[in-house]
């Protein structure tokens, strides 16, 4: 782990999974039960990375060397996550505005593109008009309305 920037950053090529195995020791077995898995991981999250990016820089964004290498993380936690690689949960250590709710976006899209039916995500905001704002998004970054589902507590959906 390297946390010299300020931000839990895992490295899964070094740090051990659930497994025993550090994913790249699993890539370097040959073994194709191994590395399935962590090509999966590698294609969702360059997917997903490669439409967030995209997304940011439509709406005028500059993105440094820095800010690119942290939006990657996060895709790159969530496709671990997706994949049994990590558990509990993750804080994201990004200001307001700098991509973590079209993080999931870009993600949820990925996965759409891929055809991953088999993944299910839950997806929790303090408020409902963000969720209800989410759930736009993600459908207007091409995840079919069928595959979302919406849960809250208030009487009359806004």
């Amino acid at each position: 782990m390297n946390e010299s920037n300020g931000m839990h950053t895992i490295d899964p090529t070094t740090d051990a999974q659930p497994h025993g195995l550090t994913l790249a020791e699993a890539a370097a077995s040959n073994d194709p039960a191994a590395v399935a898995p962590i090509e999966a991981i590698a294609t969702l999250t360059q997917r997903a990375y490669r439409i967030l990016v995209q997304r940011l820089e439509s709406f005028g964004n500059r993105l440094s060397e820095r800010h690119h290498e942290a939006l990657h993380e996060i895709v790159g936690t969530f496709a671990m996550k997706v994949a049994g690689h990590m558990q509990g949960r993750r804080a994201i250590a990004l200001a307001t505005g700098l991509g973590k709710t079209q993080s999931i976006v870009a993600f949820c899209a990925a996965l759409a593109q891929l055809g991953r039916e088999d993944v299910s995500l839950m997806i929790a905001a303090h408020k409902i008009d963000a969720l209800c704002d989410l759930k736009r998004e993600i459908e207007k970054a091409g995840v079919p309305a069928e595959w979302i589902g919406l849960v809250h507590s208030y009487p009359h959906a806004p």
